[in-house]
């Protein structure tokens, strides 16, 4: 009997060692993907970080001589493109036209007054200006509210980065924020960039997807306010 006591009591103990040990082995996995999750996390934002404000015709030698201009008399901005791109002028939106009527509208959507979209020949927009309207939303409040004005009631979803810049002599907010793209997409999410410029007259949002960059940049490097 005492032999057979002493048998249960090293199994008991060797069960429970055994136990502790997997325990230990779980906690010390959960701890390695956050770890790694921090790091993937960090790495990430320091990429997005490294995204400079968009060149200046001083900075970058691009040769734009054989562009078009197209100008904005009634918001007081224009800005070059290339040859074989096209610009669409669209008037108020839905969003605005319900305000107008008196209805309600969504509170994450910014009703625009006008939007000027930048079409390459292929028919894929490169690159948008909104001008929204803001005359019957509130102020936005904390710490960035001059920064955040013109941004004020936009639809970010996930916002990555929020950086304080300059654009065309005006400060500006350049948000980099991620959407979601609907199930049956082939893509599931979008990186988007938005500079919101607090230009006094009229604040104006400039946006393009992360794809278009390269492009977007070079054509806001020409953007400028005329009045």
């Amino acid at each position: 009997m005492a032999e057979s006591s002493k048998s249960k009591l090293y199994f008991g103990i060797a069960l429970v060692a055994i136990l502790l040990f997997s325990l230990f082995l779980i906690l010390q996995i959960v701890l390695l993907q956050r770890t790694l999750r921090v790091v993937v996390n960090a790495v990430a934002r320091i990429a997005i970080l490294s995204i400079k404000a968009p060149p200046t015709t001083q900075q970058n030698a691009l040769d734009t001589s054989t562009w078009k201009t197209y100008r904005n008399e009634k918001y007081g901005f224009e800005m070059r493109y290339p040859k074989d791109y096209a610009v669409i002028e669209g008037g108020p939106d839905s969003y605005e036209l319900q305000l107008r009527e008196g209805k309600a509208i969504s509170g994450t959507q910014t009703p625009l007054l006008e939007q000027v979209d930048v079409k390459a020949k292929t028919g894929e927009v490169v690159i948008t200006i909104d001008i929204p309207d803001n005359t019957n939303l509130g102020v936005v409040s904390g710490e960035y509210e001059w920064w955040l004005r013109p941004c004020g009631q936009e639809g970010f979803a996930t916002i990555l980065t929020k950086e304080k810049t300059n654009v065309a002599g005006y400060k500006t907010l350049h948000v980099v924020s991620e959407f979601e793209y609907p199930p049956a997409s082939p893509k599931s999410t979008r990186t988007a960039h938005f500079y919101c410029i607090n230009f006094p007259r009229q604040p104006i949002i400039i946006n393009f997807g992360e794809e278009f960059q390269e492009q977007a940049n070079q054509i806001l490097s020409t953007f400028k306010f005329t009045k």
